[in-house]
């Protein structure tokens, strides 16, 4: 049978059908089966699928880093498939384009909470790296505590954005047509103030007071101890 290319939903699909009308009915019923979720919920999935892939590759460059770094990228493909694009500037840029700033006021009315759900995921796992660290740190008193609390909040961002580094230097090196040679040192260290720099964004609007719950320390302790390292 002949093949066709078939425009649906924004997406050109290669269908091989006996006519152009069945090639692109079968073309919408696929679209319309395999429609990316939205939504909340969909939205904290994407950021669960993006965490734990980007963290994967991480792990994985103790390894074969090549490997891990293209592995990362198809499952970044399967995700980007399964789940609709649902923040960022090219929607809001659209918004202002077809109806103003109204308009555009309220795109980033309606992207604010996809965002944080997305981010949910992330902040959860910082949390529970800080408070691990925390424990772990605890038998050398306050400034252990709030030192391996630091630590382990940013453990999971670091992981995940060398992993994100690494799949960043393999596809950049597809595109040139270069032979595909990742550098896991080179990805840690450029995650390493990216990772910084997440933690800071997340750790700043919680609070010193919920700083202090998610570490186990009382609140006048950490202030003393961030005062003792000073």
């Amino acid at each position: 049978m002949p093949k066709y290319d078939v425009d649906f939903g924004g997406k050109t699909y290669e269908v091989e059908a006996p006519d152009s009308r069945t090639a692109w009915q079968w073309a919408q019923s696929y679209a319309l089966q395999n429609k990316p979720k939205t939504g909340y919920l969909a939205a904290a999935g994407k950021g669960i699928e993006q965490l734990g892939s980007g963290m994967r590759t991480g792990l994985g460059l103790a390894g074969d880093a090549n490997q891990a770094a293209l592995a990362g990228l198809e499952r970044q493909k399967d995700i980007g498939q399964r789940y609709a694009e649902q923040t960022g500037l090219d929607l809001l840029k659209k918004a202002y384009e077809q109806q103003g700033v109204l308009g555009a006021i309220g795109e980033v009315g309606r992207q604010v909470p996809l965002a944080v759900a997305e981010q949910l995921p992330r902040m959860g796992a910082t949390a529970a790296g800080a408070r691990l660290g925390a424990m772990a740190g605890s038998p050398f008193g306050p400034a252990g505590a709030v030192v391996g609390g630091a630590l382990g909040a940013f453990a999971p961002s670091m992981l995940e954005m060398g992993g994100t580094f690494a799949e960043r230097q393999a596809r950049e090196q597809q595109e040139r047509g270069a032979p595909v040679d990742v550098s896991a040192g080179k990805a840690f260290a450029a995650a390493a103030p990216a990772a910084a720099l997440d933690v800071a964004a997340q750790a700043i609007p919680l609070g010193r007071g919920m700083i202090a719950k998610l570490l186990g320390v009382p609140e006048q302790q950490l202030i003393n101890a961030a005062k003792r390292k000073s």
